[in-house]
This record gives structure tokens, sequence and C-alpha cells, in this order.
């Protein structure tokens, strides 16, 4: 079969299973994310004369997931309320970061002493990477529910991604080029990636979305709208930014002017970004395979539940002055579902580091399967969570599921 005429069929079995699985999902109310990887493992186990039958060239997995990133974030920020977020931002940024520098220290060393890695900058990959969080994995699940809890989550989520993502890139490029970071240079390295990241956002959103404001186009905005989110995160990585912190940024500039038929655009955006995530999700059950040993699951499921202790822990320092209840907070400690940012740095960790002779491949393989067990034990104990949502929030901040 010509090779062209191939990839297609593939990415058209892959649309079909995401299809499916989207119907299976709003049918039994199961994370469509878990269902997504669970097929891509399933079509992983294909083979013809000895290699999968489901592969795809490197860099069509990795433009594929950028892709997906960049929509995703653009759609959840730019669907924000700004008032909501200057509530409850300052909480949510604090935590961010004391929940960040709790895993840096603690979960690092539980994962030397479980796993016996020693590379210092693969285990602040890896722990920097957990502090990211993603409730649209499941929280849609609950319904429209009034409780402030949703809507801590879904702003934690915002403030967190662009920091998750942020440093395992720039650890990545210290691998890669096999050079020991040194303060200075790690502190001049994240001033420019928050001010160029920043900067690119903003310079985006005043010259496209501006221009959109005064001459609407029902044909060409929503093009507009997906190119601009596309330029901002190329812009930013060719200035040194971040390029996730600049697609945040554009897409909260986005949320707070006024734009013609503003959901429409979003919603085609939605519409896209599912679609990436649905190849995304895909493509990390087939390129990643977990070990059939069951101690690695005894002390990933141990590391785990040493994860959720320091969220919680994170929970009680952030909210010393009781803004929530204790069963409020162990909701949210459960609630840390991974999502699609997690799974883009996990196949960009599998394209960019795999076969590098400057890295360890023992401890990279650990982390790359750590990350995507911790991304399948965080939607599995998400969801059973939800089940229990009445009881930690209240009946009254629990509708039925639409």
């Amino acid at each position: 079969m010509d090779s062209a005429l191939l990839y297609l069929t593939l990415i058209t079995i892959i649309f079909l299973i995401g299809l499916i699985s989207s119907i299976i999902s709003n049918k039994f109310k199961i994370p469509n994310l878990l269902l997504l990887l669970g097929a891509g493992m399933l079509l992983g186990l294909f083979t013809q004369g000895g290699t999968k039958l489901f592969s795809f060239p490197k860099d069509f997995i990795s433009s594929t997931a950028i892709l997906a990133l960049v929509l995703i974030v653009f759609s959840g920020a730019a669907g924000f309320k700004l008032k909501q977020f200057d509530q409850i931002s300052s909480h949510a940024l604090k935590y961010s970061l004391i929940w960040m520098v709790l895993n840096i220290a603690f979960l690092s060393i539980a994962t030397y002493y479980l796993f016996g890695i020693t590379h210092v900058i693969i285990l602040l990959l890896f722990t920097s990477l957990l502090s990211g969080t993603s409730p649209d994995a499941v929280i849609p699940m609950l319904g429209k529910s009034k409780s402030p809890v949703v809507g801590f989550l879904e702003v934690e989520s915002i403030i967190n991604t662009p920091l998750m993502v942020l440093i395992p890139f720039i650890l990545m490029d210290f691998l890669v080029n096999a050079s020991t970071p040194e303060l200075p240079v790690i502190l001049k390295l994240f001033t420019l990636k928050f001010v160029a990241g920043i900067g690119a956002g903003i310079l985006i959103g005043i010259i496209v979305l501006k221009y959109m404001k005064n001459h609407y186009s029902s044909n060409l905005s929503t093009l507009g709208i997906l190119t601009a989110a596309l330029m901002t995160y190329i812009l930013a990585e060719n200035l040194g930014g971040n390029g996730v912190l600049a697609v945040t940024t554009l897409g909260l500039f986005s949320g707070s002017i006024y734009l013609k038929e503003k959901e429409r655009l979003f919603d085609f955006s939605n519409i896209l970004g599912n679609i990436l995530e649905i190849l995304v999700f895909v493509l990390v059950g087939l390129i990643i395979v977990l070990p059939l040993n069951i101690t690695f699951y005894i002390k990933s499921g141990s590391l785990f539940a040493i994860f959720l202790l320091i969220r919680f822990i994170a929970f009680k320092i952030t909210f010393r002055n009781k803004e929530y209840t204790k069963k409020q907070l162990v909701f949210m400690t459960l609630n840390a579902s991974k999502g699609v940012a997690v799974a883009v740095v996990v196949l960009s960790l599998s394209g960019t580091l795999v076969g590098n002779p400057n890295v360890p491949a023992h401890a990279l393989n650990t982390i790359i399967n750590l990350s995507l067990a911790f991304l399948l034990y965080s939607i599995i104990v998400g969801t059973l969570t939800l089940k229990f949502a009445s009881y930690f929030l209240g009946k009254d901040n629990v509708p039925t599921p639409e």
C-alpha cells in the first residue's frame, strides 16, 4: 500500500476509535482520555513482520502533539472569565508554587528510593511535570456544579499548566546539550521564557484580535483566531520564550475583549482541539508500553499515594484560614487528573531524548513509564472520587450530569 494512503488509513481508524470511545464515554460516564489511552495500548499490540502496524514518523507525532496543546490551552484560557480569575487566582498561584516546591523536594526523594534514579535533572523533570493538573479530564462528568471547589480546580489548571510545561522543556534543553545548569543560567532562562512568552501573547493579541474586533468575517474570523494561536506559540518559541505561556496569555486576552460571535469561534477551536486530543492520547498509548511487572505497579502505586499526600499537605499550607472544609480539600487532592499537557511532554521526551547518548536510558525509560502510569492513576482516582462528589461537596453543589 502507498505510504500516504497507509497513514491516512491508520489516522482514519484512530478517528473511528475516538468516535466510538466518545459514545461509550458519554453513555457510561467514563473519561474519554482513559478509553483513548487504552485503545492506543491495544493498537500497539498489532504487529506485522515484527514491527508495529500502527506507527508514525516522529515529526508527525511531535507536530500533532504541539498543535493539540496550543489549541486546547488557548480554548481553556479564552473561555475563562477574568472576573473569576481575579477572585481566586492569588490562592491558585500560591498553591501551585507551594505544590511544585514540595513535589520537587520530597517526591524526588521518594522516586530516588523507590526506583533508584540518581540523575538529578531527570528527577527534577519528572517531579515538575507532575505539578500540573487538567480537571477537564474528569470534571465535566460532574455537570455544571456551583461549588467554588470546581472553580478553583479550573483556575489552578490554567496557572500551573504553563509552569508544568516550562520547566521540563528547559531541562530537556540541558539534557540535549549535555550542559550542567547553574543558578544564574536557570534564572536567566526562566526570565526570558516568561517575558518573551507573555510579550508574544500580548503582541499578537493586540494586532490580530483588535483587527478582528473591527473587521469581523463569518468565513475568515475562525481561521484568524486559530492562526493567531499558532503564530503566538511560534513567535514565543523563536524568541526564546515559553509558547504555552504565550498562548495562555493570548487566550485570556481574547476572552476579555468583545468579539462578534465569540462563542462560535471558540467552539470551532474546541472541535479541532478534540480531534487532535484523540490523536495525542492514542499515540501515547501506542508509543509507550508499560512494563508487565507487578513490582513496577506496587512501587508506582506507592509513589502515587505519596504524590497525593504531598498535594494534600500543600492545600493545608495554602488554606490555613480554612477557606475550604476538610472534605473539600480531600476532593481537590484526589482530583489531580493529568491531561494533554502531560501527554505532550511525554511524547516529546520519547521523541527527543530516547537514544540520546547524554541521557541514561534506564532513568529516562523509568520516568516515561511513571508519567504514563500517573496519567492513568490520576484519571481513575479522579473518576472514582466524582462518584462520591455529593459527600465531599454537598448535594446542592452536585447536579445531575448532562
